[in-house]
């Protein structure tokens, strides 16, 4: 975020659950206690220091419903579980809340479109996501680079293919794009041999599948993509 300040851009970012926040009170540097943030119901929208830096950002923070907190603080507790760790408590402080941290001025960026802004920038890392668990474009074995080559350019074409995989079968905000590219990763063998025109399994298979299970769930009081883009 520093280096994005310093080319004089902007950011939209989750902030890091480790990081400290910090108010600056009678030029004194102050630890934001989250106990304190316990019961509001609306926004806490201010400008902060984060960091051992105490890199000065404007911070948005929104509680969340009891339901999702719950959510968040069993799945940890269940992954830290696996590798015989603890949920700390001040984890779960934070579960009860989003923080989103931005460079954009309140006078022109109100505190509700830049959460709107988060919730598309998030639909990019989705992609990035759905590229790496599935497609595994970050993954290269050891070789020439003219085999490093071939691999880079077969997994930039299963990228486009998946794409355009995702635009036939809805629209972008009403599919899932990771249970896209799960399905095209679970039956590429079937895919690669459409393609090759060895056989018609694959489109066969898709014909026979409920595209409803790859639809995107939508959450209570969360607007969809092409609403957010429209409120815009």
């Amino acid at each position: 975020m520093n280096n994005i300040n310093k080319v004089k851009a902007f950011f939209i970012n989750k902030l890091c659950p480790k990081t400290t926040i910090y108010l600056l009170k009678d030029d004194q540097y102050q630890k934001l206690e989250l106990s304190k943030l316990q019961g509001i119901t609306g926004v806490f929208d201010q400008q902060v220091y984060i960091g051992a830096d105490k890199m000065p950002v404007r911070i948005i923070i929104e509680p969340v419903s009891e339901e999702l907190k719950a959510r968040r603080i069993a799945n940890t507790e269940k992954y830290n579980k696996k590798k015989g760790s603890t949920t700390s408590k001040g984890f779960k402080e934070r579960a009860g809340f989003n923080f989103i941290v931005t460079n954009l001025v309140s006078e022109k960026y109100s505190a509700e479109l830049i959460q709107k802004l988060y919730h598309l920038r998030w639909q990019i890392e989705l992609v990035f996501k759905a590229w790496k668990s599935f497609l595994k474009i970050h993954t290269f074995p050891k070789g020439s680079s003219d085999r490093i080559t071939s691999i880079l350019y077969s997994k930039l074409i299963w990228a486009v293919l998946s794409w355009k995989i995702c635009m036939a079968i809805g629209k972008i905000g009403q599919i899932s794009v990771l249970k896209v590219h799960r399905l095209i990763a679970s039956t590429k063998e079937e895919l690669r041999a459409q393609l090759l025109g060895i056989c018609s399994k694959w489109l066969a298979l898709l014909e026979k599948l409920n595209l409803k299970h790859l639809s995107k769930e939508h959450r209570k009081h969360r607007l969809k993509i092409e609403e957010i883009v429209i409120s815009i």
